[in-house]
């Protein structure tokens, strides 16, 4: 069995507004039009689990706990093949100012699907949104 190689590692993080689910979404550092779940490069020695709570953390300003694995997406960005390796993530508490000057928002359900700018992610979404309910 070939073991899988991911170049990045990255989060879907919900937080319940009493039992309704509000999932983070992070403008896009290549494209601001963009809306996506935060995700970034897996240093050399990480775990992809340390690097998406890690971008999280740095995207975001969210400190996350992992719930489970999600799923992957695969595409091409200029010459690199980027792998992603996604978790579903529990907020814990709001951490530093973000590393990154991303713009940030909390969605329903429905706004997040309306609001993401992939096929994929949405589909993550869904996924993530089948594992919280």
């Amino acid at each position: 069995m070939t073991e899988v190689s991911y170049t990045h590692g990255g989060g879907v993080v919900v937080r319940f507004e009493g039992k309704y689910p509000k999932y983070l979404l992070v403008r896009s550092s290549t494209n601001p039009t963009h809306w996506v779940f935060p995700k970034g490069h897996i240093k050399p020695g990480e775990s992809p689990e340390t690097a998406a709570l890690r971008e999280v953390r740095e995207e975001a300003g969210v400190k996350a706990e992992i719930v489970s694995t999600l799923g992957e997406s695969e595409f091409t960005r200029e010459v690199e093949n980027v792998r992603v390796l996604y978790f579903v993530m529990r907020y814990k508490a709001r951490g530093k100012e973000a590393a990154e000057d991303r713009e940030v928002k909390w969605c329903s359900y429905e706004e997040a699907a309306a609001t993401l700018s992939f096929d994929d992610a949405r589909k993550l979404l869904e996924k993530a949104n089948t594992i919280l309910t």
